[in-house]
């Protein structure tokens, strides 16, 4: 029915992203599971840009219903929900693919055996940095519910299991109680709460790149964040000036 997300391809997962985004865009309305509904009519120039949208969305794999309706109603389009594991796929590929753009190797349910078991990672990172591996280990288990004491727990039951220990431990939920937060930064776990909101990508998207983000600029030391900042005003005052100074050499030489 739908393409499953498998490769570790981020490019293509892009595309599935992409196609989300616009869809959420251009739909008529959203339904609570997710679904999206789209109203197409002959008379409105608008819905060019929504039909050229559906047609990516086919491309890329989603599947489309055309209901057809009268001559004056149009046709009537519905983008079916995609199952839940999509979202939590795509959620790992955005996590995945924050973490590439920062010099990680990044893989998606990363496996360790672990004597006649094997333990799955939701997204494990290595970087090199001095000749020494620097790792992240990333869960996505309760993107879409809220994370208990007893969640954690298992969290790092399943980190001691590991030949291989993080240095870095981040753990995404769409929310955390309070007793459970205390517990998880205890244990020396970051989180990101994704918030109480219907699954929207290009949200999750946002939250996830600022909140990853947010963990490596806040290790910057304060003076170097100055000298950036100072640096970053210099620059868009340079580039003012400069494009004044352009339009008008532009202008007088026109005439």
């Amino acid at each position: 029915m739908y393409t499953f997300i498998k490769s570790t391809d981020f490019s293509s997962v892009e595309k599935y992203i992409k196609a989300f985004i616009k869809l959420e865009r251009v739909c008529s309305y959203k339904t609570r599971k997710g679904s999206f509904k789209i109203w197409l009519s002959p008379f409105k120039p608008e819905d060019k840009m929504a039909i050229n949208v559906i047609g990516e969305a086919l491309k890329t794999g989603f599947l489309v219903l055309v209901i057809p309706g009268t001559k004056e109603e149009g046709y009537h389009v519905v983008v079916p929900a995609p199952y839940r594991d999509m979202y939590s796929r795509i959620l790992k590929h955005i996590v995945a693919s924050v973490l590439s753009d920062l010099g990680f190797k990044a893989e998606i349910d990363k496996k360790f055996p672990i004597g006649d078991s094997t333990v799955v990672i939701d997204v494990w990172a290595t970087k090199e940095i001095n000749k020494f591996e620097f790792r992240a280990y990333v869960s996505c288990e309760k993107w879409n519910s809220s994370m208990s004491v007893d969640d954690v727990n298992s969290e790092q039951a399943k980190i001691k299991q590991l030949p291989i220990k993080p240095h870095l431990k981040i753990l995404v939920a769409k929310s955390i109680e309070e007793n459970a937060k205390k517990t998880a930064l205890d244990d020396g776990f970051i989180i990101i709460e994704l918030g109480s909101r219907e699954p929207n990508v290009e949200e999750l998207h946002m939250v996830i790149r600022a909140g990853i983000k947010s963990i490596f600029i806040g290790l910057i030391p304060d003076n170097i964040k100055r000298a950036l900042q100072d640096l970053i005003q210099q620059s868009r005052k340079y580039i003012s000036f400069m494009v004044h100074k352009l339009v008008t050499w532009k202008m007088r030489n026109s005439h």
